[in-house]
């Protein structure tokens, strides 16, 4: 079976977009004043319940950015702590701003890919979004939450490619068939869908690489007596 990033390239290509800074100039100080970063925060802060504890967590961490001698994982942390909190805030640019800051000092980190791929799903930039969780595949195999939010993706939001569900859920197996841990968190999955069919064949393979599973031994019996 072709890699899933190749049967996705064939669908449609992937777009990897570089972006093209587009300055808006609207003229007077109203639209500089809302669209200035500090501005911005400030703006939210005061229309959020948690705003200043959000923003003291910003400031604590562009704190922690402005000393000398940071190590990666320092500066790392410092700008997930910062994205995390805008975020929650509501300031979606500087939240993606931040993540994408983290992956040009790690572009493997999962937590940042994942949670930008999460704001362009919201924001209604799938493409983005896709790129992202296909980077988590391609970089972190072994973590089960990147094809199980691809196929989330395109069966709850991006519609045109709902018929590669399939392709992304066999492609997790081809990788990861063998993990008992998976395949549990994969049968799962399909249980709590509905899909019964696929969730006893997922429990039967884990059953068959560990036969003393006592979540496999429920499900399968929980699985039966619905059938």
């Amino acid at each position: 079976m072709k890699n899933i990033i190749e049967v996705i390239k064939a669908d449609k290509r992937i777009i990897v977009f570089i972006g093209i800074a587009v300055v808006i100039i609207l003229g007077g100080s109203i639209y500089a004043y809302y669209n200035s970063e500090e501005k911005v925060i400030e703006r939210l802060v005061k229309e959020n319940p948690r705003g200043e504890e959000f923003a003291k967590i910003i400031a604590d961490s562009q704190s922690k950015l402005n000393e000398s001698g940071l190590s990666l994982k320092e500066k790392i942390d410092a700008l997930l702590s910062s994205a995390v909190a805008k975020e929650a805030l509501g300031d979606r640019k500087g939240a993606i701003e931040d993540y994408k800051a983290v992956l040009e000092l790690n572009t493997a980190h999962p937590i940042a890919r994942n949670n930008l791929a999460g704001l362009y799903t919201l924001m209604g930039r799938y493409e983005d979004a896709e790129y992202q969780y296909l980077a988590i595949i391609a970089t972190q195999p072994k973590i089960f939450e990147g094809y199980i939010k691809l196929a989330e993706l395109y069966s709850g939001y991006f519609k045109e490619k709902e018929s590669l569900v399939p392709a992304v859920l066999s492609y997790a197996i081809e990788q990861n068939g063998t993990q008992p841990a998976f395949v549990e968190k994969l049968a799962q999955y399909y249980y709590d869908k509905q899909l019964y069919v696929q969730a006893l064949e997922q429990v039967e393979r884990l059953l068959q690489i560990d036969p003393s599973s006592e979540f496999g031994k429920a499900m399968i019996e929980d699985i039966r007596q619905k059938s």
